[in-house]
């Protein structure tokens, strides 16, 4: 009869060992797919905050420089230091390229805020920026196309024709 009871004392201990394993397995994927909602809840905020509109982007014919006009039409406000981590992209309609941000030879583009309301440095909302794009090509008569890409993956695009 004492074997009965170290077999059950043996099965209610293994029992319980493993009841405590699935438990924490349990616990700790609650808490991973906690973190995981939170960060994606967050980035989803994020890239609501941000959003950027081409209101106007203008060039001559024989001319290597193209004036782009972005508007901040988000919520949020865009550090000069994010504005530059965007990408833009610029060429012929159906053969745009990424364009360097401050490369040291053309072709590349900078900015500036053209109208910084506040003075803050900051591309705040409402504000916009003037975009310099130095080509290693003369524009001629024909459609353009440029799109800027803001750091959240939110963009705007813009056609016209030289």
């Amino acid at each position: 009869m004492s074997h009965v009871v170290v077999s059950e004392a043996f099965l209610t201990v293994a029992a319980v060992i493993i009841i405590s394993v699935f438990t924490a397995v349990v616990v700790g994927s609650v808490h991973q797919l906690r973190d995981v909602q939170a960060l994606v809840t967050r980035s989803m905020s994020e890239e609501m905050m941000v959003g950027v509109k081409i209101v106007f982007a203008n060039a001559e014919e024989g001319s290597s420089t193209v004036k782009v006009w972005v508007k901040n039409v988000g919520l949020s406000e865009i550090p000069g230091g994010l504005i530059g981590r965007g990408d833009l992209f610029f060429g012929p309609a159906g053969a745009a390229t990424r364009i360097p941000y401050n490369a040291t030879a053309p072709p590349t583009w900078s900015f500036r805020i053209a109208n910084d309301i506040d003075g803050d440095g900051r591309w705040d909302k409402g504000e916009t920026i003037e975009v310099t794009i130095q080509l290693d090509y003369t524009i001629t008569q024909g459609d353009y196309y440029v799109r800027y890409v803001a750091y959240t993956g939110c963009y705007s695009e813009y056609s016209f024709s030289v």
